[in-house]
This record gives structure tokens, C-alpha cells and sequence, in this order.
């Protein structure tokens, strides 16, 4: 969450960066070492960029296996499906709200952004990425009754 510090806003220009980022395991530097996968279908880090959503999964091998990282945005979010910033050659993810135009935090209003992150062993598996992202987005709900 976020918030302002004082009685002025923030101001957030349109940008490529900003929101949740992080960058990948050394291993995977170089276009050809870090592989991306979309919820759209899109593996082409380049395709990909500047597009919008649910989750992306970034990886590569580590030790000669292969591994990676699901980021899963919540549909509750500023600007969902958010913007994505992948970078072009380096093991960089970013959920970019701020690449769809300027933005701006009032006092008294609290900014709060939910993300859910998916460590997994092997390539990505989409229809798991995309079934715990339903989870994740829409939980199960449970309704117990008494007997009468």
C-alpha cells in the first residue's frame, strides 16, 4: 500500500517502468538465455512488450534446468490487466500501469496494488499458470450449513 506522505499528490508521468518489477537470475542474461511467457500466448519478449495481462511467467536454466517465475496480477488493480514492461535482452519483468498515460496519488487515498508470485521447476505449464491465477482472482468459496 501507498499512500501520501503530506497534504500534496503524487505525480506519476506516462512511462515504460513503474509498478512491480523484478529481474531475473543472472543465468538468464541474454536474449537467448530468459524465456517469457504471457497469459496471451506470447513467448516473443519483444511482441510482448507494452501489452496487457493477467500473469506472465519469466525463466531459464540455472545448473542446466530449467526454472522460472509466474507474477500473477490481481484483477483488483489499477489499470488490470496492467501494461507489462519486458525488456529486450535482459532478465527484467516489470507490471507497468504508468505506460498507459499519466497517474497520480491524492492524499487521503491509499494506492494499494496485489501480486502473487509462482516459483516453479520446468518450462512454463500455462494452464497451470492461468488455473492459479483463476484461484487467485476469483477463490473458491466454501458455505457450510448447519443440519436442521
Amino acid at each position: 500500500m501507498q499512500r501520501c506522505a503530506s497534504g500534496s499528490k503524487i505525480q506519476f508521468p506516462q512511462y515504460r517502468y513503474g509498478g512491480l518489477g523484478f529481474r531475473g537470475h543472472d543465468d538468464w542474461d541474454g536474449k537467448e538465455n530468459c524465456f517469457y511467457l504471457t497469459a496471451n500466448g506470447e513467448a516473443d519478449r519483444i511482441k510482448g512488450h507494452a501489452t496487457r495481462a493477467r500473469w506472465c511467467h519469466v525463466g531459464g536454466q540455472t545448473g542446466g534446468k530449467w526454472g522460472g517465475i509466474g507474477v500473477l496480477c490481481h484483477p483488483g488493480n489499477f489499470r488490470f490487466p496492467q501494461p507489462m514492461r519486458i525488456h529486450p535482452s535482459e532478465p527484467f519483468f516489470n507490471f507497468a500501469p504508468s505506460q498507459t498515460g499519466d497517474w497520480e496519488i491524492k492524499p487521503g487515498e491509499d494506492y494499494v496494488s496485489r501480486y502473487r508470485f509462482v516459483v516453479t521447476d520446468g518450462k512454463p505449464d500455462a494452464a497451470l499458470l492461468e488455473r492459479l491465477w483463476r484461484d487467485y482472482a476469483h477463490p473458491p468459496r466454501v458455505e457450510v450449513y448447519a443440519a436442521e
